[in-house]
Parts: structure tokens; C-alpha cells; sequence
């Protein structure tokens, strides 16, 4: 019986390798201007917002899509909000601007900032790029502010001011990686703020990088939870269920 008693310690042995290892089958992208849509807010972990700069930033809902009607558009345009609001271009705009059709386009404002939030959906270590450039030449200074709210609405991490590159070809990024695992729930907030009176349009990049297990490790897990389940049934720990001999 020595064999079983081997094979059952590799595959225990085995077992315990998969499930501990820190092994990642992927890293999967999520890109705001990929995955953006058009027919509701929010949409997957993407969501939009208005900003209330008297109430400590506080997010507000904001509703949408609507058309655009304030710029001269050859095809209406859905934004989300107006003057300040949030489009994904469709390339229809007939006025001097740096952007092309797909890009995301944020109308800053002063009074009522756009918020751009993803949400992490499982606890897991994130690796964010926002940035972006000026995307029309009306000398209206604006910036960005980068913070990261965990799952009690706590900031744990902050980046103000973020600058805008001087145009499409020379966008600013910045790249970090949380040190530590967000809890899901938590959120990436990506607010922009016009510095004076009047907003003016912003070219946006915003990527979150998260790890996915891989599927060795899950079946790891899975298979660690079965044995776990049996040495418990059979009121054996789990030195015992390595080490049992069978008599025959």
C-alpha cells in the first residue's frame, strides 16, 4: 500500500503548490475608451459623474446619455452632459479641435468638475495610466486629480495636480501600481477641473491593468477545498489524510 500512500502525498503535495503559488494566467486591461459605451451610465466598471467642489468633491449622479447640441456637429453626438460633459467621439465635430473619432473627450468646468470612476470588482492589486493633452488651443488651463477610495468612501492614495500634455501627440501619463490589494468596491477616481472661468476640451487616458489568476491555481484551490472537506468528514486533520495507511 506504500504506493497509494505516495500518491496521495503528491497529489497533496501538488495540491498545495497550485493553490499557493502566486502564479497569474494573464493581465487583462480594462481601457476606458475600449470599453466605453454610449447606451447607459454606468456601464460595466465604468461610471460618470459630476463633482461638487463645495461638498468635498462629492460624486453626483449624472444622467445620460444626451445629445449634443451646444458645438456645431454634422451627426448629433450622445454625451454624457453637456457644458461640462464626457463623449466618446464619433469624428463628426466641424470645429478646430486635436482628437480623432474614438477618443474620449472631457468638457472641464469649474463649477460642476466630470469625474471619471472605475470600480475593482474583486480585492486585487491595480496598475493605473491616466493622463491626457489639450485638445483645443483656447489658453484655458485645466488639470486633473487622481484619487483612489476604498470600499468605506476613504481616500487611501491621491495625485493633485495632474498636468495635460500640449497636444494628441505628446499626451502626459502617469503610471503607478497599488501597493497593496484594493478591496472590492474601491474606486478610481479620475476628476478634471477647469483653472479658470471657462472649461475648454481635454483628450483623456485612463487604463486600469489587473491580474487574473490562473486557471492551475483555481483548480488548486478547488481541489484543496475538496480534500479539506473530506479530512473533515472523516474527522482527520490534514497531516493525518498526508500520512494515513491503509490496511489490507
Amino acid at each position: 500500500m506504500r504506493i497509494r500512500q505516495f500518491i496521495r502525498q503528491v497529489t497533496v503535495a501538488a495540491v498545495f503548490a497550485a493553490a499557493l503559488s502566486p502564479v497569474y494566467a494573464a493581465v487583462r486591461t480594462h481601457d476606458v475608451g475600449t470599453e466605453w459605451q454610449d447606451g447607459s451610465n454606468p456601464f460595466g466598471n465604468w461610471s460618470v459623474y459630476y463633482t461638487d467642489p463645495q461638498n468635498n468633491y462629492q460624486l453626483v449622479s449624472l444622467v445620460g446619455p444626451t445629445i449634443r447640441n451646444s458645438d456645431p456637429w454634422t451627426t448629433p453626438q450622445p454625451s454624457y452632459g453637456d457644458l461640462p460633459g464626457i463623449f466618446k467621439s464619433k469624428g463628426t465635430e466641424q470645429f478646430a479641435h486635436d482628437w480623432i473619432a474614438s477618443d474620449v473627450i472631457v468638457h472641464s468646468d469649474f463649477s460642476q468638475p466630470i469625474a471619471l470612476v472605475w470600480t475593482v470588482p474583486f480585492a486585487t492589486r491595480v496598475t493605473v495610466t491616466v493622463g491626457g493633452w489639450a485638445a483645443r488651443k483656447l489658453d484655458r488651463v485645466s488639470h486633473g486629480i487622481f484619487v483612489i477610495e476604498d470600499e468605506n468612501d476613504v481616500n487611501v492614495f491621491g495625485i493633485d495636480p495632474i498636468g495635460f500634455g500640449a497636444d494628441r501627440a505628446h499626451p502626459s501619463q502617469y503610471t503607478f501600481t497599488t501597493q497593496n490589494p484594493l478591496a472590492a468596491g474601491s474606486q478610481l477616481i479620475f476628476g478634471i477641473r477647469s483653472d479658470t472661468g471657462a472649461g475648454d476640451y481635454h483628450g483623456l487616458q485612463f487604463t486600469v491593468q489587473v491580474p487574473e489568476p490562473s486557471t492551475l491555481q483555481l483548480f488548486g484551490l478547488a481541489a484543496l477545498c475538496i480534500l479539506l472537506g473530506l479530512a473533515r468528514k472523516r474527522g482527520l486533520g490534514l497531516t493525518r489524510l498526508v500520512t494515513h495507511k491503509s490496511v489490507g
